[in-house]
């Protein structure tokens, strides 16, 4: 297709109007075998509740299973989850995995032996971390799961998949959470909700895809009248207090809202990354657990004396989970502590509204458990809450045509595509300049060895980047040759060069290593599924720093992310599976600094991953005696069934003589908090500035929690079926 083809079929589809129809289902459990709970092999098909997944002493397994779905082959899934409604209220810290049953016509649960857990599973999971059930009956966005939208688009994409055909989730995971059940309560049983588009006619239609070609944008807005931040007591609202408690003030459990105004957003504008950054006010080191909604409205008004003004407002469907790091210091807006999780799912629906237009106002409703205090308007204007939002607005278009090949439109200068300008990849990046970007397209790129990468801001991706189409990851596939000793991608040696790389939307496999990071703090591996490597499948060397965000690493030969970097760089590993490695899952090497050159703090963000089945450590930090410049955040991970520690401090080898799971005096900083973990030999073994909050520790092999000493603080944990919880720790 030449490019005035194109621009002949864009217009053709544009008379012609979409034809991909909206659809929702929801289905709710409807027999008493269609809800089962397994123990041990055992099934229940009769509970008049479902226990996630703690019974008693019990870890078990439940079942649900959904008929009648009505949904087509190959659909597009956009949105899905399962919804509970709560039997009894519990607040333990728990962390549920949730697969599909791989199978086109899953079958009702009998009460013959292993009938949940004998099941095969889908390749995708999704992890859910449900906060605090406080109030039986609650039905709520805190009963909701997160979005299981891929488990249902693998099952809808099977060859043998009909409209008819039924759908199973199997729930492991660790800590408690109790709904209804169908034999408690049928009306309230689980309800299974989804949303596809139906591609009607798409053997002559084309299908436009989400652009290739976009326009960054960022904006920020600071909180700018006295009344556009408040908190609410007990339905009463505060206009005027000298600073934002978030969310204990004194014995008042509160809530807090903010409003930024004159937010100059296009409508259905792709919000990529949002942000609210705080200020400290007052010292706080108390465990501290925060959910953000925004208020679903066009334009939300400034906040009133009235009774219960931010309460009573609608809430986005979207939210997002904060739990903040330790504030130590007064005065300082640091991006890793003072600085929100990412809310851009929340934005985005906010102005995918009908009625949002630029320029409207956003209000976000901040609740929780804990205590940081922040600057407030009132305190100090020039310090109040900022809200920052980077967007993406549409400028192309790429169009699949009936036979199902993706046919991208000239992009910007800026974009290189592998095979139509360049036939290989070594080729496109050698001709690359800084800032480039090297789409592929999907297919087999094999032999890949040492490519050495001399361009700064250069980002490599498969047309998932472009698309958001999955399928794209599994499609185009980086291999390498085999040879143990050589890796895919190597950063150059040279200071300055190959910085903040990204690789986006591939399948790696075959080789000794996937990718050296050298230099450079913006360095990124996202949405790569990288199997069997046969060392360490990414590294980070010298003074590189960056972040690993949704990647599955499965069976790498030593581990599966080693850094090495010696006097900067910030680290962020998020929504990663990091499954059966040979050593660790992550390793981090602190490296001494007698000279104190590392002037600003670095940074170790890692949360939200699945870590399981590593030979020694799930994540090792290896210390040296003198404190140096770090700090470490390890938060809301399942780390399970690790051959020696789930979370581990050892000394470096040339500065003490190894012993076996002894424990460091390690200095740094280490937030350890919101995490699971099950099955490993030791679950934590800490060092003497550590902060244990939140966490569940269960069935260790030998002890959970051991030399935690020193200035560390061990708080509001749960332990259950662990040979011994304590050892040689500040219990």
């Amino acid at each position: 297709m030449t490019f005035k083809q194109f621009l002949l079929a864009s217009s053709l589809f544009i008379a012609m109007g979409s034809n991909v129809l909206a659809n929702e289902v929801e289905n709710r459990i409807n027999s008493s075998s269609n809800d089962a709970e397994e123990y041990n092999g055992r099934v229940s098909l009769s509970s008049s509740d479902l226990e996630l997944t703690q019974d008693g002493n019990k870890q078990q397994i439940v079942g649900l299973h959904f008929s009648s779905l009505n949904i087509p082959k190959n659909a597009t899934i956009t949105k899905a989850y399962l919804q509970f409604e709560v039997d009894e209220t519990s607040s333990e810290a728990t962390s549920l995995i949730i697969h599909g049953e791989k199978s086109t016509d899953a079958l009702t649960f009998t009460s013959s032996s292993n009938n949940i857990s004998a099941r095969s599973k889908t390749s995708a999971s999704v992890t859910w971390n449900p906060p605090a059930w406080n109030s039986k009956g609650e039905q709520s966005d805190a009963q909701q799961s997160s979005d299981i939208h891929t488990i249902i688009q693998e099952l809808v994409n099977q060859e043998t998949w009909n409209s008819n055909s039924p759908m199973v989730f199997i729930i492991s995971g660790n800590g408690k959470r109790i709904a209804k059940s169908y034999d408690g309560q049928a009306s309230l049983a689980p309800l299974l909700h989804i949303e596809f588009e139906d591609n009607e006619n798409n053997d002559e239609t084309p299908i436009i895809e989400p652009p290739v070609n976009n326009s960054s944008n960022i904006i920020e807005s600071r909180i700018n009248a006295n009344s556009d931040d408040a908190e609410e007591s007990s339905t009463k609202v505060s206009l005027g207090s000298s600073d934002l408690e978030l969310i204990q003030d004194g014995n008042k459990q509160q809530i807090v809202g903010l409003r930024f105004n004159t937010l100059n957003i296009p409508k259905n504008a792709n919000i990529t990354e949002a942000y609210i950054q705080f200020e400290v006010d007052e010292t706080s080191s108390e465990a501290t657990t925060l959910t953000i909604h925004g208020e679903k409205v066009a334009s939300a008004l400034t906040f009133t004396s009235s009774s219960a003004n931010i309460s009573s407002r609608a809430k986005t469907t979207s939210l997002v989970n904060w739990s903040p790091l330790v504030w130590n210091t007064k005065g300082v807006n640091y991006k890793e502590t003072q600085q929100t999780s990412n809310l851009h799912s929340i934005v985005q629906e906010l102005v995918n509204q009908n009625s949002w237009s630029s320029g409207n106002a956003m209000a976000f409703i901040i609740t929780g458990e804990g205590k940081r205090i922040a600057k407030s308007y009132d305190g100090k204007s020039t310090s109040a809450p900022l809200l920052h939002i980077e967007y993406d607005t549409n400028s192309s278009t790429t169009i699949i045509p009936e036979d199902n090949t993706t046919i991208v439109p000239p992009l910007s200068a800026h974009t290189i595509q592998v095979p139509s300008d360049y036939t290989t990849l070594q080729d496109a990046i050698e001709n690359a300049q800084d800032g480039d970007t090297i789409l592929l397209a999907p297919g087999i790129y094999d032999n890949l060895n040492e490519i050495v990468i001399l361009q700064n801001n250069l980002t490599i991706a498969s047309y998932y980047h472009t698309t958001g189409n999955e399928s794209y990851i599994n499609n185009t596939i980086l291999r390498g040759t085999g040879d143990k000793e050589h890796r895919i991608f190597d950063g150059s040696r040279t200071a300055g060069a190959s910085e903040n790389i990204k690789f986006i939307g591939f399948t790696v496999e075959n080789s000794g290593k996937f990718v050296t990071f050298t230099y450079g703090n913006e360095n990124l591996v996202d949405h790569c599924n990288i199997n069997g490597i046969k060392r360490d499948a990414i590294s980070f060397d010298t003074e590189a720093g960056g972040k690993v965000f949704h990647c599955i690493i499965n069976k790498s030969g030593d581990d599966a992310i080693d850094i090495d970097t010696k006097l900067k760089g910030n680290f962020e590993f998020g929504y990663n599976q990091i499954i059966d490695t040979h050593d660790d899952g992550i390793e981090i090497h602190q490296w001494e600094d007698p000279k104190g050159k590392i002037v600003n703090t670095m940074h170790y963000n890692i949360h939200d991953n699945i870590i399981r089945n590593s030979g020694k450590d799930g994540i090792q930090l290896i210390d040296f005696h003198d404190k140096t410049n770090r700090e470490f955040s390890i938060t809301n991970n399942t780390i399970s069934n690790c051959g020696q520690v789930g979370v581990g401090m050892i000394y470096e080898v040339s500065q003490h003589e190894e012993t076996d799971f002894e424990g460091t005096d390690m200095k740094e900083l280490v937030v350890v908090s919101g995490n699971t973990f099950d099955h490993n030999l030791y679950h934590l073994l800490g060092g003497d500035n550590m902060r244990v909050y939140n966490n569940h520790f269960s069935n260790a092999i030998e002890v959970a929690i051991k030399r935690v000493k020193g200035d560390s603080i061990i708080e509001n944990n749960t332990f259950s079926n662990n040979v011994r919880d304590f050892e040689n720790s500040n219990n």
